[in-house]
This record gives C-alpha cells, structure tokens and sequence, in this order.
C-alpha cells in the first residue's frame, strides 16, 4: 500500500489558562487522564482510567483500562517541555487505532504578553493526515468537539484544575 498524505487546512485553536507554560503543559501532558472525558475510551470491554503521554520523542500515547488493558492512540513526535509537545494522533475515521495512520497535532504552551507571568495561551494545530482518509481530531478541534465529543479546550480548561481567562479563540 502506498503512502498518500493529505493536506488539509490547518485547524487552529488558542485558550488562554490562568498558569504559567510549565503548568500548563504538565497538566496537559501527564494529566490528560484527568481532563479527558472518561466515556471517550476506544475500550467498549472496561472504563477508562487514565490517559498516558510517555514523556519523550518515540513515546507512546494511550490509554489504560481499570482492567489493566491499553488501547494506543498515537505516539510522541516531539517532546520540548515547556513549551511544545506534538503528537500522532493514529486514530482513523471509525475510531481504531491504525498504524499506517497519523494526523499531527502540535500544542504550543507560550507566555501571554499582556498577561501576569502566571497565565498562558495553549496554542493547538492539527495538518498533514497521512493515508488514505482524513482523521476526525481536526473536525473535534474545529468545532471544539464532535458526534458527542466534549474534548473541547473550554471542557480541558474546567477539567485541568487551572483557573482560565477569558476565553481567546482565534483561527490563524
């Protein structure tokens, strides 16, 4: 099978969070299993119980099931903390971890200018699907959340024990 990559639009999004980049991107990288909706697992079998974003180039992104079990969603392209982390995300369009599938996603944690040192803007970006169709993240991110999905920045915000500015949504 040969490779085709895609290049859709980029979808962009921004939020602006009451923490300095460090906290941001520790809440968004080691605690995505207490942001992320639980009743979004890929396991049908056993609830979710955390969500794991191995803390380095190469590594995995997943989830692990109270039954011990794991399900991949993609792996880490790029590990610069504080500031940036991207991922595959290697789920295709029927929800299924495929191998042979990616769609970058790059999170950017920058400095707010006209803000205190303690607030942030988390800055996410979605491009480059590789294979044969389209992954559904950048449709979730545009819309903040898709066919059921509350996987939106406002939801990460309530969920990421941050207190969040006023909210700065902009498409580049």
């Amino acid at each position: 099978m040969a490779t085709i990559a895609i290049s859709p639009a980029p979808v962009r999004r921004s939020v602006k969070v009451n923490a300095a980049p460090p906290k941001a991107f520790r809440v968004f990288t080691s605690g995505m299993g207490k942001w992320w909706p639980k009743q979004h697992s890929l396991n049908s079998k056993s609830a979710q119980q955390d969500v794991i974003v191995e803390p380095h180039a190469g590594g995995r992104w997943y989830e692990r099931s109270e039954d011990g079990s794991e399900c991949e969603w993609g792996r880490v392209l790029t590990w610069e903390p504080p500031a940036r982390v991207v991922l595959a995300w290697q789920i295709n369009g029927n929800w299924q971890y495929d191998r042979d599938f990616e769609t970058e996603v790059e999170v950017r944690f920058v400095q707010t200018a006209a803000a205190p040192a303690s607030s942030s803007s988390i800055e996410t970006s979605s491009a480059s699907a590789t294979r044969r169709t389209r992954s559904a993240l950048p449709s979730i991110l545009r819309k903040g959340g898709t066919a059921g999905c509350s996987c939106s920045p406002k939801r990460w915000r309530r969920n990421a024990v941050v207190t969040p500015l006023p909210i700065s949504r902009s498409r580049h």
